[in-house]
């Protein structure tokens, strides 16, 4: 019976008037079943399993399509990102007759393996040492390729396998000096936490220090590390000369040094000389020109100004002291440190910050100071808002570089060596427990300084992004138990939560399926697993429209309820329309994007994948969720839940009304089901929920009233 005075029966369908229209009664005719769902009623079991089989074959199979056209035997880094392993520049690959061109047959691109091939059979013989073709890394042969072609139009003519030069050629362009060429780089940087925080304060330079320090000690450090090539020997400066790894860029260069890196002994007030950028900058270009006759009349005269000799020498002492060969140039340059400690314990010192950062800004200051050398290497090490009037530097980066081929190969460019020798790199990395310098829960505290940090060598920048992968991932599971929960609490039951989770999960799944092999996107973008997110909230939403439907049947008549197909087929029509509706439109709305996001790919696929994630959660939801709620109602919607197992029998005051342990425990079939109490008119006996009172009886009503009578 109605909850409110307004609603009394009559004999006469009322017309309501609402706000805008006038509202005409609905027809008391049910409509007959729905074949689907007459099926669905008949074979639920069959229905859930087969949706959920179709829906994880779609997954499989999509997945194992993507990730075998993405990752498949022969692939590697340098096909996306061409010459980043290849000694371009190193004189044995410019100059060599030698071209290895012998790859993989199992190259996804067919046209490039084709002409690979070609070169191969051209330039290729077997190993003089395995007997075996070497195999050269898509990136090495992309440069020996286009070496081939100059010299194929050279009027030497072409070598040919067994002539001197091939073989002598082949000898070099396979051996590289050992820690010669880059393996990667460690590059980090920091940042002050506070916004008017200086990364070198006292606690920034200490907390710097202690990672650099720890980095460069870590055992093997010197087997990693990138050496100088032949003919190359580094400057010796500070007290680490004959040191066999290159330098770190590092600031802390500026900081600490030997004692004759004095930046307090600079004369700061050369700086304020007259004319000062203009005879810096003239003395600069002639040093890079060569021009040793320029004075102080020399630049009077060029200039039209009047320059001392006391002022030229002065400015011109300072370059030097400036410049890569002076005393501060030297260290700022090629310096090395280990901040006062270890070995180094009293050869170096810690320097005055305070007369460091002037000088620093000084040389920041002057235009012609801060675009020579010099100055290129304080815009590195400082950030652009640094001067004489900030003198803090929120921000600032080191560079670690690495070399190879590492002891015991003899190059860095054939596919099998680089892959060794990368894995090599990787489980030192690990070992060493090198991510605990840097990381967020490492053995070293940030409290001053935030670093980051991007990791070229071998597989650990990949190992970093599924680390930081995983721990999104693992933040990630809370929306998710959230959402379960929820369900959970407004279905009332747990089966229909776990069916809620699974057709979300399953539609993510799936949905690769149709982009990968349908439409054949074969390649992945980070932002289609926001996907997940979405389908996370549509997925919960078609639940509850679903489940109230089906409670709203209940009350709906003994027509509606005559048996299972009519009341479900009722739910159908009038749920399912709803969510189709606001499916279509959400993937309208996605498909909109892709085609408005031509130009950003990624955007393009994240638009296209969610919209086919929608459309099949749709889908799921009309198949096996419906054949969920057909084995709910015939088993479990009429006993008690878990909490009630610690009850006997029924006890209203635990909120156990349908029974307890008795009823928990209970053969189904002795149960009356929902339908067969509505179908005997015991609807009328079961009180609403006093929300769903509330909307159907009194909110409606409050905007929506009966015509004044005439």
């Amino acid at each position: 019976p109605p909850s409110a005075p307004w609603l009394a029966p009559t004999n006469a369908p009322v017309t309501m008037r609402g706000c805008f229209r006038d509202i005409k009664p609905t027809a008391d005719t049910v409509k007959p079943p729905l074949r689907i769902v007459s099926c669905i009623v008949r074979r639920p079991c069959l229905t859930a399993l087969g949706s959920v089989t179709l829906a994880i074959l779609l997954t499989v199979a999509g997945w194992a399509y993507l990730l075998r056209g993405i990752g498949g035997a022969g692939w590697e880094l340098s096909d996306i990102l061409p010459q980043q392993d290849y000694p371009v520049y190193h004189e044995i690959s410019q100059q060599t007759d030698a071209v290895l061109m012998a790859m993989d047959r199992s190259e996804e691109n067919f046209a490039l393996r084709t002409r690979r091939r070609a070169l191969s059979a051209r330039f290729t013989a077997p190993s003089a040492t395995t007997g075996a073709h070497r195999f050269l890394s898509s990136s090495g042969v992309q440069h020996l390729e286009r070496a081939a072609a100059r010299f194929d139009g050279a009027d030497v003519g072409r070598a040919g396998a067994g002539d001197t030069a091939f073989e002598r050629g082949r000898e070099l362009s396979s051996e590289q000096d050992q820690q010669t060429e880059s393996l990667g780089d460690a590059i980090f940087s920091f940042g002050a936490r506070e916004d008017e925080g200086d990364s070198f304060s006292e606690a920034g330079l200490a907390e710097l220090c202690r990672m650099h320090v720890e980095l460069m000690e870590t055992k093997d450090y010197d087997q990693y590390c990138l050496r100088s090539g032949p003919g190359y020997e580094a400057p010796d400066v500070g007290v680490l000369p004959d040191a066999t790894c290159k330098a770190p860029l590092t600031p802390l260069v500026f900081f600490y040094g030997p004692p004759e890196y004095d930046p307090a002994s600079v004369d700061l007030a050369i700086f304020d000389v007259p004319n000062f950028e203009i005879i810096m900058e003239w003395q600069l270009r002639s040093s890079s020109t060569g021009n040793a006759t320029d004075n102080a009349a020399t630049v009077s005269d060029e200039n039209n100004i009047t320059v001392t000799e006391a002022d030229y020498t002065a400015v011109n002492d300072l370059r030097l002291q400036l410049s890569p060969n002076g005393a501060i140039g030297k260290q700022w340059s090629f310096g090395r440190t280990r901040c006062g400690e270890g070995a180094t314990e009293g050869q170096e010192t810690a320097k005055d910050a305070a007369a460091v950062k002037l000088l620093v800004a000084k040389v920041r200051g002057s235009k012609a100071l801060s675009d020579s050398q010099t100055g290129g290497l304080v815009n590195f090490f400082f950030d652009s808002a640094y001067g004489e009037d900030n003198p803090r530097s929120r921000y600032t980066r080191s560079f670690y570089q690495f070399g190879a081929p590492l002891a015991g190969f003899d190059n860095y460019i054939e596919s099998g060596l680089k892959d060794d020798q990368d894995k090599l790199v990787t489980d030192w990395w690990k070992e060493e427990d090198m991510r605990g310098l840097y990381s967020k829960n490492g053995r070293l505290s940030w409290n001053e300084i935030e670093p980051s940090a991007i990791i070229t060598l071998g597989d650990i920048l990949l190992n970093e992004l599924l680390a930081i992968a995983i721990q999104d991932g693992l933040l990630a599971l809370f929306p998710i138990v959230v959402v379960f929960l929820i369900v959970w609490l407004h279905t009332g039951s747990l089966l229909i939560a776990f069916a809620t989770l699974t057709e979300q999960l399953l539609s993510f799944g799936a949905a690769v399926f149709f982009t990968a092999v349908v439409l054949q996107i074969k390649w992945l973008s980070f932002q289609f697993f926001l996907s997940i997110y979405i389908v996370l909230a549509i997925g919960a939403d078609d639940t509850f429209v679903f489940v109230d439907a089906w409670k709203q049947s209940f009350y709906a008549g003994t027509e509606v309820n005559r048996n299972l197909a009519t009341r479900m087929s009722w739910v159908y029509r009038r749920a399912g329309l709803a969510m189709l509706i606001t499916s279509l439109t959400t993937c309208a709305a996605f498909l909109a994007t892709a085609a408005s996001s031509w130009q950003v790919p990624d955007l393009q696929l994240f638009g296209i994948f969610t919209a086919f994630v929608i459309f099949i959660d749709y889908v799921l939801v009309m198949t096996f969720l419906t054949a969920i709620m057909v084995l709910y109602h015939n088993h479990f919607e009429m006993k008690p839940g878990l909490c009630c197992a610690c009850c006997g029998t029924a006890d209203t005051q635990q909120g156990c009304r349908k029974g307890g342990c008795d009823a928990l425990c209970a053969s189904s079939s002795k149960l009356e089901t929902t339908t067969a109490v509505a179908e005997r008119g015991g609807a009328d006996q079961v009180a609403k929920p006093r929300l769903v009172t509330f909307f159907e009886d009194v909110f409606p009503f409050s905007i929506i009233r009966r015509p004044p009578a005439r």
